[in-house]
Order: C-alpha cells, then sequence, then structure tokens
C-alpha cells in the first residue's frame, strides 16, 4: 500500500510539473492580426498555462526579426485575453517602453510609468485605488507624476507644468497642468493629423473646443459631444445576441469538435456602416470566416464622434464558441 502511494505521488507530481511547463505561440502582425506565417510576422505571442488553478497565464511577445523580448505579462484568462498585474512592454531596440499594474479587472492601478525610445523616462502616472469587500476595484484619481521631453528636460512634476500625451494611438494633445488637473489652452490632433484642436480647461474640466479639419472645416464641442462612443441598435447585448442567434457553426467545426474564442476586428465609418472586417484571432475549420459572414447582416450603427466630429472607429470583439450549446 505504501508504495502505491508513493508511486502515486510521483506521478502526481511529474503530471503537475508536465502541466506547468505546457504553452502555445501564435504569430501575429504589428496591428496584433493572428496570421500563421511566422516569417511573415512582426511578432510571437507565448502562452504558458499555470502550474496551479486559478493562477495567471504567464505571456511573453519576442519581435520575429530579433527574437529580442517585446512584452512580458500575464493574462487572467484566456478567452478575454485580459493583462492582469506587472506588465511589461520593450521597444525594438531593446530599450524599456512601459511598465504597467493592472488590478484583476484589467483596471490600470498604482503607477505606470513610459518611457522614451533611448530608454529614458518620459512620463509616469499614479493611480490611487481602494478595493472592497467583495474584491472590487475602484481607481479613485489619475495624477501625473512627471513629464520629460526627449532631450531630458523636466516639464511637470507633481501634477504641475507642462506635458505633451499620446491620448489614444491617432490622438496627441499638449497643454498645461495644475495640480494634475488640465488647465487653459490645450492643443492637438488625431486621425493621423488629419484633424487638429484647441481646448479650454478650467480645473479638470472641458469648458470648450473647436477641431479644424483638412480644408478648414470646423466643429464646436463641450463636454457632451467630447466624445460618444459609436451605438449599436439597442446596445451591445443586442449585438451579442444577433450573433448568438444567428451563427452556423460550420459542419468542418462540427466534425473536429472545435471550441473556443475568434476574435473580429471591425471599423464602424463615418456613417455607421461596418467595415474591413477581419479575423484577429481564428480556431479554425471556418469559424472566423462563419463569424465574418454573420457580423455583415448586423444592423447599421451609430456612427462615433471624437472633438464633435464623426469618425472611423475600430472595435474587436470576442466570440465564444461551445459546441455543447448547439
Amino acid at each position: 500500500m505504501n508504495q502505491i502511494i508513493i508511486l502515486l505521488f510521483i506521478f502526481l507530481s511529474v503530471a503537475q510539473s508536465t502541466q506547468a511547463q505546457f504553452s502555445f505561440q501564435t504569430f501575429h502582425e504589428k496591428d496584433g492580426t493572428q496570421i500563421k506565417d511566422e516569417q511573415k510576422s512582426h511578432f510571437v505571442r507565448i502562452i504558458n498555462f499555470p502550474s496551479q488553478k486559478g493562477e495567471p497565464y504567464s505571456v511573453q511577445e519576442y519581435f520575429t526579426k530579433t527574437d529580442s523580448l517585446k512584452l512580458y505579462g500575464a493574462y487572467n484568462d484566456l478567452d478575454r485575453k485580459q493583462y492582469v498585474g506587472d506588465k511589461i512592454e520593450l521597444y525594438e531596440n531593446g530599450k524599456l517602453k512601459s511598465k504597467e499594474k493592472l488590478a484583476h479587472d484589467g483596471q490600470l492601478i498604482d503607477t505606470a510609468a513610459y518611457y522614451h525610445k533611448d530608454g529614458k523616462l518620459k512620463l509616469a502616472f499614479w493611480y490611487p485605488y481602494q478595493v472592497d469587500k467583495s474584491n472590487k476595484v475602484t481607481v479613485t484619481d489619475t495624477l501625473i507624476l512627471i513629464y520629460r521631453d526627449s532631450l531630458g528636460q523636466t516639464l511637470l512634476t507633481n501634477g504641475n507644468g507642462y506635458a505633451e500625451l499620446i491620448e489614444d494611438k491617432n490622438i496627441i494633445s499638449k497643454g498645461h497642468f495644475k495640480d494634475h488637473k488640465r488647465t487653459d489652452d490645450w492643443s492637438g490632433s488625431f486621425n493621423n493629423g488629419r484633424y487638429t484642436f484647441t481646448e479650454i480647461y478650467n480645473e479638470g474640466k472641458l469648458i470648450s473646443g473647436i477641431t479644424t479639419d483638412s480644408i478648414g472645416t470646423t466643429y464646436q464641442y463641450d463636454q457632451n459631444n467630447f466624445i460618444i462612443e459609436p451605438e449599436y441598435p439597442g446596445g451591445l447585448e443586442r449585438l451579442r445576441q444577433f450573433l448568438a442567434d444567428n451563427y452556423r457553426y460550420p459542419t468542418e467545426a462540427i466534425t473536429h469538435g472545435v471550441t473556443g474564442t475568434v476574435r473580429i476586428v471591425f471599423t464602424v465609418d463615418e456613417k455607421g456602416n461596418i467595415k474591413d472586417i477581419k479575423v484577429k484571432e481564428d480556431i479554425g475549420h471556418g469559424t472566423g470566416a462563419a463569424a465574418i459572414q454573420t457580423l455583415k447582416s448586423a444592423k447599421k450603427w451609430k456612427p462615433g464622434i471624437i472633438r464633435g466630429v464623426t469618425v472611423p472607429v475600430g472595435f474587436t470583439l470576442p466570440l465564444r464558441l461551445n459546441l455543447t450549446r448547439l
């Protein structure tokens, strides 16, 4: 009996060790779209399964050309692929790009730091937060700590001074902070420079703004039409229900017992039409193509607005496919 117990213990230990080392990799274009050809990829993502149930999945990304580290972090689950804990990104030259800390629900918490391409500190924020008895995280403020330009000059400290911010991939803004809040005149551009804007703030509150397009047309805005997300008729839940009701599982996928998450990326254009639908992450056997066909038959959206202008807005839509629900 003792020998059986010892052998069983050894077997379980080996099984757990094997699980801890299990991982898989995927290949991606620069925008994150998953592809099959490693030679055409911009980076490789490796996801490592945890040794204990309930622990996060560690994630590493490497630049394909240089095989140097691009990202290190962790997902809380494979369906949502939401980062949790410490997340570090690097430039292709190997220099540090950013350091962030994320709560279990994906919110930025504590300190976040961003760096110039030479690895020198550019910008830092502090996100004070609270956790209640139900483990709900509440970020109580966003405080800007420091800003340094590309020459290393410190232009802002402890929430006071001048800063240039990249609010999103295509939105750049610059102006002054007072006590961590935007103040006075701000300016910037978005949509790859197609639009420029000027704004007036008072103690962090937007008073007014004017956007000018490439031919000189102006658009006035305030807090009411500063940013409005595109809206699907009935809301996103109605869209999810539409997809669930109308998605047709491919016969090949049923035959192979395929289950998992397909991620679709698309754009809602200035008129509310769905454009540029692509499969970002596929599970094969026609599941991605079927998702595209279903989304094409969805209703027209109410377009999104940024700083008073209707603009194209990109979306990522995860579709959880489960044969047991057929």
